[in-house]
């Protein structure tokens, strides 16, 4: 699916999707063993592209050399993106590490990992019934302070408003509800931080969206495809909206004050 690059695009944003759905209580190894049309794909002749990250008793990790990594528990499926290094020996000399993922845009990224996504969901220990009641995605960005979009540079200068913007490092979480009808609810929640290292002086900004269906859809392939493209307009135009940063303009906010008096 084509699209027009968003900030997340630009400042190489990792993404992250998951859905909550109806509980089945499944140990790891049945889950892995339905997992294994997935997993088969993953072999490059008798080599395994991947490795089994966390092997629990309702739960597993799976994480895939190129990057993403499968979570799999009795209430919830995930699929994240990090990249992937490996080191490399050199001769007569120390290892090199070496980038093994591929650098994609944070949209194409994120558009295969619902197709991921959307794999294991169909595979899981009893999907018919199993309905899908959340759909997450997850914005995840790390960049100094003079590349951070403007709305978001905002956000944080207005929390540092009692010091005069004088803070050293920052640790924010507010989740906040965006949207509710007879079909959603929609919330989001913000991280913002930055480390007290003189020497980093990078800030880490992840935006978790949320979507609570209130008429679960059931893991049926079309019907999940339509849920994730919704979802995904939804949320980056609302991740948009905070790179823009009206929200936390001080005239916007006097006049919606005003308002509602």
């Amino acid at each position: 699916m084509e699209r027009t690059l968003t900030w997340c695009d630009k400042l190489s944003s990792t993404p992250a999707v998951g859905y909550l759905y109806e509980p089945y209580a499944a140990s790891g190894d049945r889950i892995i063993d339905s997992l294994t049309p997935l997993i088969n794909t993953w072999y490059t002749g008798a080599k395994a592209n991947f490795s089994v990250a966390k092997h629990e008793t309702l739960s597993v990790e799976l994480q895939h050399d190129n990057g993403f990594v499968y979570h799999v528990s009795d209430t919830k499926a995930s699929v994240s993106y990090q990249h992937r290094l490996k080191l490399r020996n050199t001769s007569a000399g120390l290892p090199v590490a070496e980038l093994i993922s591929q650098p994609l845009q944070f949209s194409k990224i994120l558009d295969s990992a619902f197709d991921e996504l959307v794999k294991v969901a169909l595979v899981l220990p009893q999907p018919q019934g199993r309905n899908i009641s959340r759909i997450g995605v997850v914005s995840t960005t790390i960049a100094a302070r003079e590349d951070i979009p403007p709305g978001i540079l905002k956000m944080i200068e207005y929390f540092g408003r009692p010091w005069n913007n004088n803070i050293q490092s920052f640790n924010l979480s507010i989740q906040s509800e965006l949207r509710k009808d007879d079909q959603f609810i929609d919330r989001c929640t913000h991280f913002l931080i930055q480390g007290d290292e003189e020497e980093n002086d990078l800030i880490t900004f992840k935006f978790d969206w949320q979507r609570t269906i209130l008429k679960p859809v059931a893991a049926v392939a079309a019907d999940l495809h339509k849920l994730n493209n919704s979802a995904v307009k939804s949320a980056l135009a609302y991740f948009e909206d905070l790179a823009v940063g009206n929200a936390f303009d001080e005239h916007l906010i006097r006049q919606r004050e005003n308002a509602s008096e």
